[in-house]
This record gives C-alpha cells, structure tokens and sequence, in this order.
C-alpha cells in the first residue's frame, strides 16, 4: 500500500458553489432543541442515536449523470492540490455507476437484502479454484459503528451470506480483525472507511483485488452527516478509492452503488 499522497481537506466550507447543494439537508434550523443540542435534546440523545431513525439524502435516488457528478466534486474535497492529470486516473464516469434510484422500498437496515436481491450482480454462490484469504466481492461502507452492525444482522438475515466480515472499530481492535481477515475466505464485508483503510495497510490484511461492489451507505447520522461528508472519514473513503478501487473501476470489473 503506497502513503497517502496528498494532505486531506480540513473543512469543507472553502467558498465554492458546488451544483449538488440540491441534495444538503432541507429545512435547516439554529433552534437548539431542533438541532440536538437544547437541555431536552439531551434527555433523548440516547436515543437519537438508533441507526435506523434518520434518513437518506436525495442523492441516492439521483440519476446516474447526478451521482457521477457528486462523486467527483467530493473528491476534489477530499485531496488538496490534486492535479488535472493525477484527477485523470480516478474520476467517476456513468459506466462505474450502479444505480438503483429505482428501488422503491425504504432504504432502511432492513431493506439492504431487498435491495442486494434486485441490483446486486455479484453471485455469491461462485465457486473459486482458490481460497483467498480476506479479499471480500462486496463492500458496504457507512459511517457508524452501529449502522454498519446493523446492516450486518439484515445481509445475514436476508441473503445466504453467513460469513459478513465486520470492519468497523466498535470494541474489536484491528489486530483481532486482521488476523481474521489472514484465516479465513470473506466475500461480504461491511465497515467504515477509516477502519478498512487501516486493515489495507496492516500487511494487506484488507485485500482488495476482487471487489466487484462498493456501496455507499448515504445514511445520515444524528448530525446530519452521512460517509462522504464527514470531516475525517470522506478523506479515507476516497483514498480507499483512490489506492484500491480506482484500478477496477478502469478495468470494469467494479461498480459503485449508493444505498
């Protein structure tokens, strides 16, 4: 795993006027009850943080054109100063676009089997001649820990997958994950990107030749931010990109998909 070339962005209210503002949070309030910082907001904090209750931005319902644009202005945010041709070899296009803007059911913990059922092409039932070693076909990123252990309990639940790699960093360290990912075959795992970053870079752990799905989870959390937006985790998610799915995406071997 080559070091990771460029500096991350600190903020992302440098000023521009980016043509996916459509897609930000309707209805915006500086109310402090509202926005989860008032004295009763505090009374319901723990529960606001139930993984299933908040919702998806538009921008998983977008058309193709929409998402590939998105993709790309966030990772110009992403990497400071990276240069028209470096941008070249890991830009977004239509075809590396799975999209599913016409799944019609909630896209809730609990509808992720529906949903691998109708758009997924990956067969997970496909023998190999070989046994690799932690080198999953499917990658569900989001930006919680308990999102991402929930959406574990529904692919089980609802697909034949028993085996789901478990990649996020709520009370497991990354050795035990590691060492994990070196015994056994893995074709489903589901994570953050810091944590999957991290296992790519622990003596290739993490391997991530034979992705052929990367599905962005565009859940929202508590404070309105979802995995390509937040400050210290859109900046591994696209170096994970960048250093490990970009190579497949140019050979059409890898598709993205937002959930």
């Amino acid at each position: 795993m080559s070091k990771r070339r460029y500096q991350a962005v600190e903020s992302l209210d440098d000023g521009l006027d980016y043509a996916v503002d459509d897609y930000s949070v309707e209805n915006e309030t500086n109310d402090p009850e509202a926005s989860g910082t008032g004295p009763k907001a505090n009374k319901r904090k723990k529960k606001d943080r139930n993984p299933s209750k908040f919702g998806n931005p538009a921008i998983a319902l977008a058309d193709t054109p929409a998402q590939v644009a998105f993709f790309n202005q966030k990772l110009k945010l992403a990497f400071k100063g990276i240069t028209e041709l470096e941008l070249a070899t890991c830009t977004f296009t239509d075809d590396c676009i799975l999209n599913s803007s016409s799944f019609d059911k909630p896209r809730t913990t609990s509808n992720i089997g529906a949903w691998l059922k109708e758009f997924s092409k990956v067969d997970l039932e496909r023998k190999f001649k070989t046994n690799p070693k932690g080198s999953p076909r499917i990658l569900i990123i989001t930006c919680e820990n308990n999102r991402a252990k929930e959406l574990i309990k529904h692919v089980q639940k609802a697909t034949s997958v028993r085996q789901v790699a478990s990649l996020h960093a709520r009370k497991v360290k990354v050795a035990e994950q590691a060492a994990f990912l070196k015994k056994g075959q893995v074709d489903f795992a589901i994570g953050t990107p810091t944590r999957m970053l991290k296992l790519t870079e622990n003596k290739g752990a993490l391997k991530m030749d034979r992705v052929e799905l990367v599905i962005i989870d565009c859940f929202r959390d508590a404070k309105d931010r979802m995995v390509v937006d937040m400050p210290g985790c859109f900046e591994d998610l696209f170096t994970l990109f960048r250093e490990c799915f970009f190579p497949n995406i140019m050979k059409n071997t890898l598709q993205v998909a937002l959930y």
